[in-house]
């Protein structure tokens, strides 16, 4: 670590590097307090989640006083961030791991705060309406659903066929109501997108005007948890995979990881043909388009099992 003046600058400076693997275990249902003895100073706790988890965090206030939190998933990458004023949210968790909560300061004075972390999580459902082809008509004024159930922490893939106009929207629904996706360009892929709720969701088409027309055609893939879950198209590190795509369809290979293992993606033969690396929760390790015989890496993994 280096700590270096603006130019010429002189200043003092004061902070405190953190082991986060040495961070306090967090109970669930079980009332937590603490203090900010500096109020700028950063609590952590830290748990195990499992992936389809749906855990309530309820502030024992109605809003936060210098200071606010937030949770990391195991890949560092932050899954919550309420605003101060509405502190209390729930969390789906997208992968099995250790989960970070932090309790950050910015105040001058010592901070004491309470805490409850709940499982919530509602009874799993079939699985309905993933990886089949959808295609059809859009007319102008209509909104057309395509539904299907899954499980809170659920990844899909909307793998975009093709549609004949950007005009052919597309938009997410959740079990609640609220839009997990909206306004999508229906010629375009997306994911992964990982399902905040258990239930029954929505796909719907829809025009951008409302005399837009077009046709469309996509499927919705889910993604395999871990390579057994997509035993068929499970990727062996070293060797040689070739397939062939049908127009503008995507295939999903998977394979296990290790923490710290260094990979790189050696393109071999790939004409208008894309490579996407996804990690265990959601995030890209690298997107390369039309990768043709290029290579992509040396990526270092943080997490256990990846998609491509």
């Amino acid at each position: 670590m280096v700590i270096d003046g603006n130019n010429t600058a002189t200043s003092d400076y004061s902070f405190n590097l953190k082991d986060i693997a040495a961070a306090e275990s967090l109970e669930l249902a079980t009332s937590i307090a603490g203090s900010l003895e500096n109020g700028r100073e950063v609590k952590l706790y830290q748990f195990k989640g499992t992936q389809g988890r749906v855990l309530d965090f309820n502030l024992d206030a109605n809003s936060w006083s210098g200071a606010n939190w937030r949770l990391y998933d195991p890949g560092n990458r932050i899954i919550a961030s309420p605003s101060i004023n509405s502190p209390d949210f729930q969390a789906t968790l997208p992968i099995d791991g250790a989960y970070s909560l932090a309790v950050i300061g910015n105040s001058s004075e010592a901070i004491d705060f309470s805490f409850e972390v709940t499982d919530v999580t509602p009874i799993s459902v079939s699985h309905t309406g993933l990886n089949t082809g959808i295609s059809g008509t859009l007319t102008a004024g209509e909104v057309i659903d395509h539904g299907f159930t899954a499980t809170a922490g659920t990844q899909i893939y909307l793998d975009s066929l093709g549609s004949s106009t950007w005009q052919v929207r597309m938009r997410l629904v959740a079990p609640d109501g609220s839009y997990v996706l909206n306004n999508h360009d229906s010629n375009n892929d997306i994911g992964a997108i990982v399902l905040p709720q258990t239930g029954e969701y929505s796909l719907q088409t829809y025009g951008y005007y409302s005399y837009s027309t077009g046709n469309y055609d996509f499927q919705l893939l889910e993604l395999p948890q871990n390579s057994t879950s997509n035993a068929t198209q499970s990727l062996s590190l070293g060797a040689v995979t070739s397939g062939t795509l049908n127009g503008l369809e995507s295939q999903v290979y998977s394979f296990n990881g290790k923490l710290g293992q260094q990979i790189l993606f050696n393109g071999i033969n790939g004409v208008d043909v894309g490579a996407k690396l996804i990690a265990p929760n959601g995030t890209n390790i690298f997107d390369r388009g039309n990768y043709r015989y290029y290579n992509d890496g040396v990526h270092t993994l943080t997490q256990m099992v990846f998609i491509i």
